[in-house]
């Protein structure tokens, strides 16, 4: 057995005595159990749904809430809206916003590039695009981003490429394009334009990448008025 060398004290596992932060399911858990009034939105909920949308260590990022009044919770940020029943659920022990309504919340409040490449995921997850045209979309930034999305988007980055490309004047690119190739096997396209022969493509990543354009830095313990809804 290996023993620790005089003056360097040995470390101790992370999974033991020394388990690391709590992730931020559970924090969002422990605080919406403790404060029902409150519930988990935005980025928070969207990651907490399974999405790659965090673009800090997890460690560092505020628990997000949507609360009917004027609340400070430390670690987290809050913001006021009216919060329908239909748009809440439970998910993971967390009191949070659906799917539908995270996706909605994203769009409205985020930098546009997060914002496509979040409602994209939602929309590879099995949400209905046509369904959050029939919801209240009282902004044209909303509007923009939902003709933006695009559910054939395999990552973050490939969202966001795709944005880039739409801005620069380039007509809007297909998603997942379908390559024959020898011996009846098929390749796919990240994305391209079929009537050209062009494609793109991004390098895929284990871990969530930052935009082009982040969203500023949040500060935790602070209480936001949203005056044009949640």
């Amino acid at each position: 057995m290996n023993q620790p060398s005089p003056g360097h004290p040995q470390e101790t596992p992370p999974s033991s005595t020394n388990p690391g932060p709590p992730s931020l399911t559970r924090r969002a858990a422990r605080i919406t159990r403790a404060v029902p009034q409150v519930v988990a939105c935005r980025q928070t909920a969207a990651h907490i749904w399974g999405l790659q949308v965090l673009p800090a260590p997890e460690a560092d990022w505020p628990v997000e809430l949507i609360a009917p009044g004027h609340i400070v919770i430390p670690g987290c940020l809050t913001y006021l809206a009216p919060l329908p029943d239909e748009d809440i659920t439970d998910h993971n022990g967390v009191r949070i916003t659906t799917m539908e309504r995270t996706a909605l919340d994203c769009a409205r409040w985020l930098p546009r590039m997060e914002a496509v490449a979040i409602v994209d995921q939602f929309a590879r997850k099995g949400i209905d695009l046509a369904a959050l045209w029939h919801r209240p979309l009282n902004s044209w930034r909303l509007r923009d981003t939902l003709s933006l999305a695009d559910r054939g988007a395999a990552s973050p980055r490939e969202s966001w490429l795709r944005v880039l490309l739409i801005d620069g004047g380039l007509p809007r690119p297909t998603t997942q394009i379908r390559v024959a190739l020898a011996e009846d096997r098929f390749a796919y396209l990240d994305m391209g334009w079929e009537s050209s022969r062009s494609r793109s493509s991004t390098t895929g990543s284990n871990t969530t990448p930052r935009p082009p354009t982040s969203s500023a830095t949040r500060t935790a313990g602070r209480s936001c008025d949203d005056t044009a809804g949640g």
